[in-house]
């Protein structure tokens, strides 16, 4: 018969290892551990964290939306009853899948001006759009959101329904439509006006003539006029890099040292033969 032998070493180490097969112990597998315990409790609360924390993230998407959809409603001048959005992807595939379909088309009718969009948001760095429309015409505006949270979640569509006796065209965009919407847009972006908006193709050589009586600031070794045309050659230069392409300018004076060019674009085109002077 032939003798077992063990090593000192492996009666140190491995106690249990020693003898036959058949007087082996089984080593369980949590050996000097205590037993797991399972608290029913414990996995009730983090379930219940983890919906509420969905409902939390929810909860801020629409509030986001919300406040987004009442921000650019005010913007132009509609009311916020009258305008619905969504949070998409910044592209126009995702734009066109979000809005009704007579929005559909009427972005479709009007791609260039939404490409343009579009490109101004991506040289912003967007990571999602906010796409907003309004309940009574067909007409859609989209604004880039930098920082979004949760990309992943998008689209996120609120989904109201149209306003009883829609409109499927939008009225042409006229002079004093465009000037209801400047003033609008000012408000909005906290300037207080002195003065009607002066509305304006945008053409440099008319620009500087409505700047320069407003214009309260020379710069040094340059007249008034030059000054005047140094600075919108500057705002048209940097509209340019932008990615801006307005129809129209409004200038006004709200009471700086330089008066207030705003670049206006709209989809629909500007009747300038209604502007009535």
């Amino acid at each position: 018969m032939t003798r077992r032998i063990v090593a000192p070493f492996l009666r140190e180490k491995l106690p249990l290892a020693q003898g036959t097969l058949a007087r082996r112990r089984r080593i369980p597998w949590n050996a000097g551990r205590p037993e797991p315990v399972f608290n029913v409790l414990e996995l009730t609360r983090s379930s219940k964290m983890i919906a509420k924390m969905r409902a939390e993230l929810t909860d801020l998407f629409d509030r986001s939306l919300s406040s987004g959809v009442r921000m650019v409603a005010e913007r132009y001048g509609l009311e916020a009853e009258a305008a619905d959005g969504a949070l998409t992807r910044p592209t126009l595939e995702a734009a066109l899948e979000a809005v009704p379909p007579p929005h559909q088309r009427f972005m479709q009718e009007h791609l260039d001006y939404y490409r343009r969009r579009l490109s101004v948001l991506e040289k912003e760095r967007a990571e999602a759009a906010l796409v907003v429309w309004s309940l009574e015409e067909p007409l859609v505006w989209l604004t880039g959101i930098v920082d979004m949270l949760e990309v992943e979640r998008l689209p996120w569509v609120r989904g109201r329904p149209l306003k009883e006796g829609f409109r499927d065209a939008p009225p042409l965009l006229t002079p004093g439509e465009t000037l209801r919407q400047v003033v609008h847009i000012l408000k909005a972006e906290g300037y207080t006006p002195r003065e009607e908006p002066r509305l304006l193709p945008p053409e440099p050589h008319r620009l500087v003539e409505v700047v320069t009586p407003r214009l309260r600031v020379i710069a040094q070794g340059r007249t008034l006029e030059e000054s005047a045309r140094l600075v919108v050659e500057r705002t048209m230069t940097r509209w340019k890099e932008e990615g801006e392409c307005p129809q129209a300018v409004a200038v006004v004076d709200v009471g700086g040292p330089i008066p207030v060019m705003l670049a206006f674009d709209d989809p629909r085109p500007l009747v300038w033969a209604e502007a009535g002077a």
